[in-house]
């Protein structure tokens, strides 16, 4: 279906796999804008342990839809609730955007998510708008090259010494 000049498409007919529980489309489901220069997510519902599988799937799907230099856009505003490892699956997608030649934005306007970022050192490699860009002219720089995106974790202490 075509409505001026985009392509959109409803995310949430997509069934669940065999090794997804059946209701999970229920709990969590997108809608996917494809935008000159960007495809744009915006999933609706709660991305936690049981939806995570399908979160991952969705995310990956609008990714492969991407073209050269092209921007993901993932919409959080409509999520009740979003995992940390959610947060670090976004930023393991933004990585492989910026390796491909593109980039991937957040939008939220949800000031705890912004803050969860930053206190697990997430927020330099996931680029936070309140809004979905205009257009290609409203680009957000992608992250650092030469830096992995996901940061490494100091190792624990042995709490048993």
């Amino acid at each position: 279906m075509t409505t001026t000049g985009h392509e959109r498409d409803i995310v949430a007919t997509f069934p669940p796999t065999a090794d997804e529980p059946p209701d999970t489309r229920d709990r969590l489901d997108a809608r996917r804008e494809r935008r000159p220069g960007a495809v744009v997510l915006s999933p609706r519902g709660e991305v936690d342990a049981y939806t995570q599988h399908r979160w991952c799937r969705l995310l990956d799907d609008a990714a492969r839809r991407l073209g050269p230099g092209d921007q993901l856009i993932v919409d959080l505003r409509e999520l009740t609730f979003l995992s940390c490892r959610a947060l670090e699956d976004l930023a393991v997608r933004a990585q492989r955007c910026h390796a491909a030649g593109g980039r991937l934005l957040v939008v939220a306007d949800q000031p705890w998510l912004i803050r969860v970022s930053r206190a697990i050192g997430l927020d330099e490699w996931l680029p936070v708008a309140t809004r979905v860009p205009a257009g290609p002219a409203d680009v957000v720089a992608p992250a650092s090259p030469g830096r992995a995106c996901v940061p490494r974790r100091p190792p624990r202490a042995d709490s048993r010494r």
